[in-house]
């Protein structure tokens, strides 16, 4: 995973060293029923450690998830291509309308395609995680362990910094190798001021959530709401882990509360036709989050027609706010 974080961990390191559907059942969802590193990272190109990201199943969305590293640039929110159509794409910003406390949280994705899963819990970079154990919203602060599994620093201690710039949001692993939790907080706080060296010297890294943000209507009339951590659909939510919004793709975890398919995996593709969004559940039952992510993508040939499992992909209509 490319990631700022990492390779600045590197570099210090070497340095220091001398160096449809929810469907309810059966198929491919999306048609009928509609019912889902260290060091003051950030700085591009450098490639960071374990993915905050992990895939999930195709099909969940909700869910903490999100890509990773430094990336994406400015509005954090879907732009045409990846998201759909004009309308259909979400509104602007870094994921919607949030405060302090809430917009760091999602699945999203960096500047250098890195997966970022953040959750209330854990912080998921590529094959890299940190348990969160402090959040202090005010300051736009995450104090996290490092995994005794991650490849750099693991069991020592990170802080992580954010902010929200021009509706982007940008974050900088401020601390990595903390000896304590007390140490990762005691840590500088990284110049928000300076998005391009405030992190340590680097730049700050951007997350990106998925680009159809926001509000539909499909065209069986139920209401889909779809916000950086998960894709709602009728009274079943999906917990966002993992998005692609080159690909068009995301993967949710189910959520345990929905009335079918209750803790599986899901992937979602979406894709636009004739200036409309489309999405297809590619996957809804999948035991977990490589089986949903290994699930082949629906086809985007003529979404009208088929595609989905057999059928057509439902069509998302953006509701007026």
């Amino acid at each position: 995973m490319k990631h700022g974080s990492l390779v600045l961990v590197m570099s210090i390191a070497l340095a220091a060293m001398g160096c449809s559907d929810d469907s309810s059942e059966g198929g491919a969802s999306g048609s009928a029923g509609s019912s889902g590193s260290a060091g003051a990272s950030g700085s591009a190109g450098s490639s960071g450690s374990a993915g905050a990201g992990g895939s999930a199943g195709a099909g969940g969305s909700a869910g903490a998830s999100g890509s990773a590293g430094a990336s994406g640039s400015a509005g954090a929110s879907g732009s045409a291509g990846a998201g759909g159509s004009a309308g259909a794409g979400g509104s602007a910003g870094a994921g919607g309308s949030a405060g302090a406390g809430e917009e760091i949280y999602g699945a999203f994705v960096d500047a250098w395609d890195g997966h970022h899963w953040i959750t209330r819990q854990h912080w998921r970079q590529g094959p890299a995680s940190f348990r969160i154990t402090q959040e202090l919203s005010a300051e736009r602060v995450l104090i996290a362990e490092n995994a005794a599994s991650n490849a750099y620093f693991p069991e020592l201690w990170s802080r992580f910094d954010w902010t929200v710039q021009g509706g982007a949001l940008y974050y900088c692993q401020t601390a990595y190798d903390a000896a304590t939790e007390a140490a990762a907080l005691a840590t500088a706080a990284a110049d928000a001021a300076n998005l391009t060296t405030g992190c340590g010297g680097f730049a700050w890294s951007s997350l990106t959530p998925i680009a159809i943000l926001g509000s539909y209507t499909d065209n069986y009339g139920g209401s889909h709401t779809i916000t950086r951590e998960a894709w709602s659909q009728y009274a079943d939510r999906f917990l966002l882990s993992k998005i692609d919004n080159v690909a068009r793709w995301a993967l949710a975890h189910n959520d345990a509360s929905n009335a079918f398919n209750a803790g599986k995996w899901s992937r979602f593709d979406w894709t636009t036709h004739g200036g409309d969004l489309y999405y297809c559940q590619t996957a809804y039952d999948a035991v977990d989050e490589a089986g949903a992510e290994g699930t082949p993508a629906a086809d985007a040939t003529d979404p009208t027609t088929g595609g989905c499992g057999g059928f057509a992909w439902s069509k998302l209509t953006a509701e007026t706010p």
